[in-house]
Parts: C-alpha cells; structure tokens; sequence
C-alpha cells in the first residue's frame, strides 16, 4: 500500500505518513490488555512500520548517482551486516 502510495506522493511524504500513523496505533499495541486487542495492534504496528521500512530502499537508491546505484545499495547492505556481526 505504501509503496503504491509513494509512486504518487512521494517516498518521504509516504514515510512519513506511516510513522505518523504509528502513533495512534502505538497504545493500542503496548496497553492492550486482551489478546485480541494485541494481535490487532501488532498488525496495524507493523503494517506501518513495514510502509515505513518498506520504501526506505528505494528512496535511498534514488539518492544515489546513476553511475553507482548498481554498487552503492550492496555495499551498504554488506557493510552493515559487518557492524552488526560484532553482536553475535
């Protein structure tokens, strides 16, 4: 949905628009004292954390030069799982 949305929009606007969305929903998924209540919370959380999430790559690629789109989203990619190995 989102990343139809940002196609239209935008893709900061669309980010936006689902982390603002979270807030509301953000009660919902922490307080609720039903299970329930829970499992809807926590499919609308991640619905919009993944709308958020979800278009991040393809705004970041856009940020980069054409010369380096094909090298630069990899690399990052890599070079992230690189730091985070130390957590293991």
């Amino acid at each position: 949905f989102f990343g139809v949305l940002s196609e239209k929009i935008g893709r900061k606007k669309a980010i936006m628009i689902a982390a603002f969305l979270a807030l509301p929903v953000l009660p919902l998924w922490a307080f609720a004292s039903g299970s329930i209540m829970i499992g809807v919370g926590a499919f609308l959380m991640q619905f919009m954390v993944q709308g958020a999430w979800g278009v991040i790559p393809s705004w970041l690629t856009e940020l980069v030069p054409a010369n380096a789109r094909a090298v630069l989203p990899g690399f990052v990619y890599q070079l992230g799982n690189l730091i985070a190995s130390v957590n293991a």
